[in-house]
Formats: C-alpha cells, structure tokens, sequence
C-alpha cells in the first residue's frame, strides 16, 4: 500500500478547508451560513457533556492508526497527548468554546490542531462524523446507565439489610389504600427489593445493545483504509462492532431504551450512593408515610420516625424516641398509641 502520507492526503486536504469554513459541511458552501441558522445549528451548548466520550473514542482511534501504519506511531503519540490536553483544559475551565464551531466534536478537533499543528489534521483519517458521533453517544449512554445499574443493585442490598432487621415488625398489607392483610415491614421492603432488582437487570440487558462499536462504518458504507474497528472497540470497553454499517451510523434505538429504563428507574439518577437516606426518598418511604395516616393505625407515632432507618427521623427527622415535629405529629393525629 501506498505510504500513510500518500493516502491521506485528499482527505486533509478537505479537512483543512473545512476547519477554515468552520461548519463540517462548509466545503458545499462559498459562504458561511445566516446568523439565525448559525444559532440554530449551534449544538456545543449541550452537547459538550460528551466531551470526555468524544476524547476516549478519538485517542483509541489515534492509537489504532498508528498500529495499522495510516499514520505514524509517534503522529498517534502526539494526537494522543494533545487530546489529554484538551480534557484537562475542558476540565480546568480553561476551554474557549466556539460557537461557530457547532459542536463539540470540532471544537475538540479545532483545538488539538491548534495544540499539535497539522498531525492535528489527521486525527480524522478513516473516519466520518457520522460512526464518530454514534461513538461518542454510546460510550457516554452507556457510562450512565452503567452509573444506574450500580445504584439499583446498591439499593436492592440496602433493601435486603434493612428487611432482615423487620422480619417482626407487622402492618397492614393494603390494596387500593385500604387495609387487606397483615404482612411484615420486611415482606413490605423486600417487595420493592424485586422492583430495583428488575431495574438492575433491565440495565444489564440494555447496556448489551449499546455496547456496539460503529467506528468503520465511516459515513454509511465504510472506508478504504486498513482500520481495524474491533480493537477500537476493545480500547473503549465495548465486546461488540457492528454487524451492518448503514445501520450502524443510523441506530439511535438505545437511546429510546435507556429513556425507557431512565423513567422506570428514574429515582436512581438522584441517589449519589445506595444508602438508608437514598432509599428514604423513593417510592418505599411515600407508602410507608400513609401508614401513619388517620385509620392506618399501622405504625405508632412514637416509632413512625425510625422505623425505617432505625436511628434517623424518615418522616419529620426526629430521632428515636424524640417528639415528632408538629406536622408529622398532624398526620398521625388519632394514630392508636
């Protein structure tokens, strides 16, 4: 094959035109775009959340074009290191975002051929914006639901431990607000164990789907340079490549999924740690609190406050065997004590 410097040429040839344009589409144009179409193209505001994902696909892309011999080992050093400039630019505050830029993949790329000069050109070789942004968006999908798995799987441990420590304690199972059975506090947490349960699992089963490298695909139909995509794909942690390119830079499906597995598990995103204060903001705690309404007659007043924690207030934040504060001491009014 013809040397590295040889093949890429035409394709830096566009590059270095587009950066002067700006837009990634300004080679079509003789001119740049009106202010109001500018404004409503400008997606950097939003997108730049993807910035950390963008930089891990594109340095695990660098290295493979070295490897592959498309570009030198040491142009993959220097794009590699100039990327990591960038992030902790982004990550100081430093950063000039660019407007004109559109987004937050030329905004990177505009920097780094600021820091590393031409080689920073190359950066893009072999690839398209469309399989690099399908890259960017899974790796950063799937970072979160990753982040949401965790905490489903914590909050079904903290559920668990808190049940072991009620398999006494009982109160009325209740179907449509009104009193049916009696069930223990434990079989009432343990119920909302399986919920969580199913949320981790359901978390799993997407990450699956999104786990799916599209880098190769290029714009729809590949390219002609010797790339290899499933080390791409190792690099960034993904077990997958994908098996059709068209399919691969139009695929926006696990997006809805994980909208989908985001609005059942939705709570999760707000609990920083799977912990008893976590718990005590979801769901579980809004049942336990009609426990303590006028005719429930399930929990007494006196123990409403640390039944569920066990040394910390669920319902007014007072401590065990402290006085509730007036407007839980309201709800439980005519509570059998």
């Amino acid at each position: 094959p013809a040397p590295a410097s040889a093949r890429a040429g035409p394709l830096h040839n566009h590059e270095e035109h587009t950066m002067k344009t700006n837009q990634s589409w300004g080679g079509r144009f003789a001119e740049g775009p009106r202010e109001a179409v500018a404004r409503y193209t400008d997606s950097q505001t939003y997108d730049r959340a993807l910035y950390a994902q963008d930089i891990r696909a594109s340095q695990a892309h660098a290295r493979m074009l070295g490897r592959q011999g498309v570009i030198t080992p040491e142009e993959a050093r220097i794009l590699a290191e100039g990327l990591d400039k960038v992030r902790a630019e982004i990550e100081s505050g430093a950063f000039a975002w660019k407007p004109e830029l559109e987004d937050v993949h030329m905004n990177i790329e505009a920097r780094l051929t600021e820091l590393t000069g031409d080689v920073g050109k190359k950066l893009h070789t072999g690839r398209s914006r469309n399989d690099q942004v399908g890259l960017s968006f899974r790796l950063f999908v799937a970072d979160r639901l990753e982040v949401w798995r965790q905490r489903a799987a914590g909050l079904c441990a903290v559920l668990v431990k808190r049940a072991a420590e009620h398999r006494e304690d009982i109160l009325p199972g209740c179907t449509h607000l009104q009193p049916a059975q009696p069930v223990s506090l434990a079989h009432h947490l343990l119920a909302y164990a399986w919920m969580f349960r199913r949320d981790a699992l359901r978390l799993g089963d997407s990450l699956k789907r999104v786990r799916v490298s599209p880098l190769g695909a290029a714009a729809l139909a590949g390219t002609t340079y010797p790339l290899d995509p499933q080390s791409v794909a190792g690099e960034v942690g993904f077990p997958e490549i994908y098996g059709n390119s068209m399919d691969a830079v139009s695929d926006r499906d696990f997006v809805l999924e994980a909208l989908f597995d985001g609005h059942t598990g939705g709570e999760l995103a707000e609990c920083e740690e799977p912990d008893n204060e976590a718990v005590q903001t979801l769901s579980t705690g809004n049942d336990l609190e009609y426990h303590c309404l006028t005719g429930f007659a399930g929990i007494l007043r006196d123990e409403a406050c640390a039944c569920f924690t066990g040394d910390a207030g669920t319902l007014c934040g007072a401590d065990a065997g402290e006085e509730c504060s007036e407007a839980c001491a309201q709800k439980t009014d005519g509570v059998a004590a």
